[in-house]
């Protein structure tokens, strides 16, 4: 009985031991995106150009705000992050949020994609899987 005991509790501490390693995982990845999500508000935030006032301003942040942030280093509250973005460029706000640059060409493309039914854009996707795909010799 004690044996059983001490068996379950076993089991009981590799599980928790388990679901805190996955909880710690799951924190250092959602660590690293942010780290990276910030550098790239902060590098867009550089290259704006209005003042760091101004887009404090266009964001109904308060005067002070992107310099406090910049400043600071540190992430936005996610109503604040979500304000700044609004007040940028679709190409900006998409290179904050997924790290890639966007050209005007690749912007049509999803443009043209979010108009097309379900169906019609797994045929697109297809398509181009199909494209992408090196030709057999």
């Amino acid at each position: 009985m004690l044996l059983m005991a001490a068996l379950c509790t076993l089991k009981s501490a590799v599980q928790g031991a388990k679901i805190v390693m996955h909880r710690t995982q799951a924190s250092a990845i959602i660590n690293a995106m942010e780290d990276n999500r910030l550098k790239r508000l902060l590098e867009v935030l550089e290259r704006d150009p209005r003042s760091p006032n101004r887009i404090s301003e266009d964001a109904r942040l308060g005067r002070n705000y992107v310099r406090t942030i910049t400043k600071d280093g540190k992430m936005p509250k996610l109503d604040h992050f979500d304000a700044l973005l609004n007040t940028m460029s679709y190409q900006d706000k998409m290179y904050v949020l997924i790290g890639q640059r966007l050209t005007e060409q690749d912007l049509e493309f999803v443009r043209i994609l979010a108009d097309l039914s379900p169906e019609a854009r797994r045929h697109a996707v297809d398509f181009f899987r199909a494209l992408a795909e090196p030709a057999d010799s």
